[in-house]
This record gives C-alpha cells, sequence and structure tokens, in this order.
C-alpha cells in the first residue's frame, strides 16, 4: 500500500516521518491512493486526498504527524481531485471526480461537511 502513505523529509534532519496507511480496517488514514494534497499557508496542517469507492480527505498535523480529522466524500465520487484552504485556514475545500465535479466545504476542527455544490450548477 506505498500510495496510501504520505512520507514527511525533514531537509534540516534528513529524517522521514510516515502519513498513515495500513489495512482497510485498521488504517490510520488513507485506504487507497493518494492523488491530491494542500497544505495550510502556515504550514501547520496537510491535507490529503484519495481515490476509491469512498474516498478519503485526510487532515494532518505536520508538528506531530498525528491525524487531525477526516471526511468521507461519499460512493459515487470516485476521487479527491484537488484540495485547497480557505486564507484564514479554517476551511478546506475538495472538488471530487464525479461526473459533476462535486466541491465541498470542510471545517478540519471537527470534521463536519459544511456545504456541497455541483460544479455545473455554477455555469
Amino acid at each position: 500500500m506505498a500510495g496510501a502513505v504520505g512520507v514527511l523529509f525533514d531537509l534540516t534532519k534528513n529524517t522521514q516521518r510516515f502519513l498513515g496507511a495500513g489495512e482497510k480496517k485498521t488504517a490510520n488514514g488513507h485506504t487507497d491512493d493518494i492523488i491530491s494534497l494542500a497544505v495550510t499557508a502556515d504550514r501547520t496542517l496537510l491535507a490529503t486526498g484519495q481515490v476509491g469507492e469512498k474516498p478519503l480527505v485526510c487532515v494532518w498535523d505536520l508538528d506531530s504527524g498525528a491525524l487531525k480529522t477526516k471526511f468521507s466524500l461519499g460512493r459515487g465520487m470516485r476521487a479527491c481531485k484537488s484540495l485547497a484552504w480557505s486564507a484564514d485556514n479554517k476551511r478546506l475545500i475538495a472538488c471530487a471526480l464525479d461526473n459533476d465535479h462535486t466541491v465541498f466545504g470542510l471545517n478540519p476542527d471537527n470534521g463536519s461537511t459544511l456545504w456541497t455544490d455541483k460544479v455545473r450548477n455554477f455555469f
């Protein structure tokens, strides 16, 4: 499951830390390949998105490497193709790879989905 592991490399210490992965039933984080990521402007949080039957978005604390929270985009979304943080680092936007390119507004503090919308509705 190498694609389901995030690797953090510390240039100053020349060391690596690994984020998540494991068997699907016991995984601490992702269960399938990671294909998207976004780092907050203050470099304290990392969001990663995966492919899969029910794609996950995981939010990691970069100081400790701990999983802060995770979101399931739901069945049929295929993947989390892109992620972006708000300017204040308090909200996370995720875009799915479904036919409608569903966009999710996520709250990483409490793990809630704030809103969803389909990109086709914007045009």
